[in-house]
């Protein structure tokens, strides 16, 4: 029992992925709270101030925050559906997942009162913030122009609203979107990961989430409906139910590209997980972006306990013709770093690669080149069989990887 651990700041706990719930001595599965000792810690924030951890107000408070409450709710829920007790690796993953799905359902519940999660307290709300078309609207003329630029030209400031509307082309009916970062980011002042992943001139990029209806036929939901549905938790391992899109900004327009549905049918998802974070890399020989899931989100194979999260085994990536405004969904092959992955359990590489686990110790890089795709696999041999490492190439069209490098593994530190 370490009562010592429970007077660190929760995010300190929370980062380095110790169990909380366990350090005070309970059973992984009890979905309640240390809550013996109260701390007395200071809680760092951005700004480099800091809030007392034992305010009873506090949403980052180690023992009796709001924060921590569904930390160890959704953690001990979780729990309590697996057979068996998960190995280290696994519940890392899912930490840092309830962990970054809490503070997103704060936020929007406007319980976080600290920085790094509340919006200044003059921001306007999403709810009912005038909602306007996502489509077409530019950039507004009120804006300051920067140094050298007219205003309503490219500029670089995030001024892309929290939500808008845009029209089904099938049906006519209304849709609304939400930013899957509201306000710039999950803890409120960070800057959109997206919103400079393009180069300078080529405008700007934005992920945007439109929840599905349950009724049948489908109607329109309002910004309102869908934070209230954002809110109420979803079973383990539950499908997609939003659409996400693209919101390109360029120049003087706005364009909404689909990611995880077709155009012009009626609202359906195509794929089993939601692509909410993306990164981007440039194929010059084609003048067009490759956008996928970086690997401190997509592992190498499906984790068991929830079909719905990205791996190499369903690895979809998007080319974006930004000059174009279009994008187009590629679904790779499974190279043969997935088939060595599955060998895990037979391999012993959990215990191997305790405590961090295996996909601390393996890692992919993606390029791109004239239409191709590069994939660079690397990492320990306690990971990934050395015969795996290297660099593969796809050709344009192909459907099977071809190994063009070999690669050398890492040394243990």
């Amino acid at each position: 029992m370490h009562l010592q651990a429970v007077g660190r700041p929760i995010l300190h706990l929370l980062i380095k992925f110790v169990i909380v719930v366990a350090s005070c001595g309970m059973p992984f599965a009890v979905p309640t709270p240390c809550v013996a000792v109260v701390p007395t810690e200071q809680i760092p924030q951005a700004s480099g101030g800091s809030v007392k951890a034992s305010d009873p107000s506090d949403s980052w408070s180690t023992t009796s925050g709001p924060l921590v409450q569904c930390w160890a709710h959704d953690m001990g829920a979780w729990r309590a559906t697996l057979p068996a007790e998960p190995d280290d690796s696994t519940k890392a993953a899912k930490s840092k997942q309830v962990l970054n799905a809490c503070v997103q359902q704060l936020h929007l519940q406007g319980k976080v009162n600290v920085q790094y999660g509340a919006p200044a307290k003059d921001a306007p709300p999403v709810k009912g913030a005038q909602v306007g078309f996502c489509e077409n609207s530019g950039v507004d003329a009120s804006v300051p122009a920067e140094p050298g630029k007219t205003a309503n030209s490219e500029h670089d400031t995030d001024d892309i609203p929290q939500a808008c509307k845009s029209t089904n082309g099938s049906s006519g009916a209304t849709m609304f979107w939400l930013r899957a970062h509201l306000r710039g980011g999950n803890y409120g002042n960070t800057p959109d990961p997206m919103f400079d992943a393009l180069r300078p001139g080529d405008g700007h990029v934005i992920i945007l989430k439109s929840l599905l209806s349950r009724s049948t036929p489908p109607t329109e939901m309002t910004v309102d409906e869908q934070i209230r549905q954002m809110i109420v938790p979803r079973p383990q391992g539950e499908a997609p139910n939003s659409l996400y899109a693209l919101l390109l900004e360029r120049g003087n327009t706005k364009k909404l590209l689909p990611l995880n549905y077709s155009p012009g049918d009626a609202p359906h998802i195509d794929m089993p997980w939601s692509p909410a974070r993306l990164s981007a890399v440039y194929d010059a020989a084609g003048d067009k972006y490759v956008l996928y899931t970086p690997g401190e989100v997509m592992t190498f194979l499906t984790p068991p306990w929830n079909p719905a999260l990205p791996s190499w085994e369903q690895f979809y990536i998007w080319w974006l013709d930004a000059k174009n405004g279009s994008v187009e969904r590629q679904l790779l092959p499974a190279g043969p770093w997935v088939a060595d992955a599955k060998l895990d359990k037979v391999l012993g590489r959990d215990l191997r690669n305790f405590s961090c686990g295996t996909d601390c110790y393996r890692r992919f890089a993606i390029q791109a080149d004239a239409g191709n795709i590069l994939v660079t696999i690397s990492g320990r041999t306690s990971a990934v069989n050395e015969k795996v490492l290297g660099t593969y190439k796809l050709d344009k069209g192909s459907k099977e990887w071809r190994k063009i490098k070999d690669g050398k593994p890492e040394q243990n530190s």
